[in-house]
């Protein structure tokens, strides 16, 4: 075979493989002396290797973290069309994930995700933004539509993806992170646990019905100290069980925050039979 066929039938270029902290803390020290780097990182080669290793989680390659990641106050935050592309590549997962409309007034996304029985559409409007305080920004007032729509695809992709979202944010919830106010973090709908990896099934039958019984008390509290409380019964568990009710835990409590949740009713999962016509987790039919 001649080198040119041979030449045709190598590999493309993948991109770097970072599989040791070694090879990452080397990185981060040569990314960290460039020039080119944006300024907040410059000569800061451990905040770059926080950067490099979240994205790592993501399935980022190196420099597309470090375009598109920020972390604040441990937690990270990228674009809409970054977080919405997360969500899309995993086409295992993700059915689709669409625009309905979008306007200077109202944002409305629909997706399905494999294994539900029904699309999740929602809607963010300019009448919640002005309620949360968001209008008054810069941004907001020169770009409502761009806007609406970020918050309503970071909150769509929280409540339906969040063992591929992780509790991300998008840059306009920034804001509300370093105020204390704790961001969008999907809203705060119930979540139920096998809508997100199926049903607690790992061999121990007995740690599986105490972390479903866990994850069906945090959605019928409506006391944010009550689901608090829960804490220290959760971490007895293994850290697999951890982290498949850490979503939960977090989307409950920002609700209650928020005050989406105010009904003493838990709403229905997506995946159960509507009772009088499909239902999705934000309460549309």
């Amino acid at each position: 075979m001649s080198d040119e066929k041979t030449t045709a039938l190598q590999p493309r270029f993948q991109g770097f493989m970072l599989s040791t902290f070694e090879q990452v803390d080397a990185m981060a020290k040569r990314l960290a002396e460039s020039d080119l780097l944006p300024k907040i990182l410059k000569n800061k080669p451990a905040d770059v290797a926080i950067i490099l290793l979240t994205g790592i989680e993501f399935g980022l390659q190196p420099m597309a973290a470090i375009r598109g990641i920020n972390v604040i106050e441990g937690k990270a935050s990228m674009s809409a069309d970054l977080l919405s592309g997360l969500v899309q590549q995993k086409v295992h997962v993700c059915e689709y994930f669409r625009m309905v409309t979008c306007t200077d007034t109202l944002a409305t996304f629909e997706t399905k995700r494999h294994g539900h029985s029904e699309a999740v559409k929602l809607s963010y409007t300019i009448e919640q933004a002005q309620r949360a305080g968001l209008t008054g920004k810069d941004n907001w007032k020169k770009h409502p539509a761009d806007m609406l729509a970020a918050r309503c695809i970071s909150r769509l992709s929280k409540r339906v993806y969040p063992d591929i979202t992780q509790g991300c944010y998008v840059p306009d919830e920034e804001d509300e992170i370093r105020e204390g106010r704790g961001g969008g973090n999907g809203g705060g709908t119930v979540i139920d646990v096998s809508a997100i990896q199926g049903p607690f099934n790992t061999g121990s039958p007995e740690l599986d019905e105490k972390a479903q019984s866990i994850v069906d008390r945090i959605n019928s509290l409506f006391v944010i100290e009550e689901i608090k409380s829960l804490v220290p019964e959760i971490k007895t568990l293994p850290l697999e069980y951890q982290r498949r009710i850490k979503p939960v835990y977090v989307a409950r409590i920002h609700g209650i925050e928020t005050g989406e949740i105010l009904d003493p009713e838990p709403e229905p999962f997506a995946e159960q039979p509507p009772q009088d016509g499909p239902a999705t987790p934000d309460g549309n039919t």
